[in-house]
């Protein structure tokens, strides 16, 4: 088990409308994430690829950061951990009650949410 693929499993569970297992997805990707008082500035906010990384970057960041592929490894859990982070299932309501297909949201820290593409974000179902 790894925070990548953690991360991605979170969304695609996610955007199939399961609300109960992304959950526990993000409870261990965020006992991954790297504390933002880490003495390495560019470590602050990243996920370890796994348990036993994050024990590594935490006790020797500047040795594990230097070794082999373990900055590449370090990027790459990160980016596909966020999006198990930040994926939350919405079901959509059709006017008679009944469940329409489920719209992903992908939460954002930001007090106001951002446009993609020159487009408001929505949860519309489609």
């Amino acid at each position: 088990m790894n925070a990548g693929s953690t991360g991605l499993a979170s969304l695609a569970l996610a955007a199939a409308g399961n609300s109960k297992e992304p959950a526990g997805c993000t409870g261990w990707l965020g006992r991954l994430q790297l504390p933002v008082t880490s003495t390495q500035a560019e470590l602050r906010g990243a996920i370890a690829p796994s348990p036993a990384d994050l024990a590594a970057l935490v006790t020797t960041p500047v040795a594990y950061w230097t070794s082999g592929d373990n900055a590449d490894r370090v990027r790459q859990a990160t980016a596909q951990a966020i999006l198990g982070l930040t994926a939350t299932a919405v079901a959509c309501r059709r006017p008679n009650g009944r469940t329409a297909r489920t719209a992903l949201t992908l939460v954002s820290a930001s007090p106001r949410p951002r446009s993609v593409h020159g487009r408001a974000p929505t949860t519309r179902c489609r």
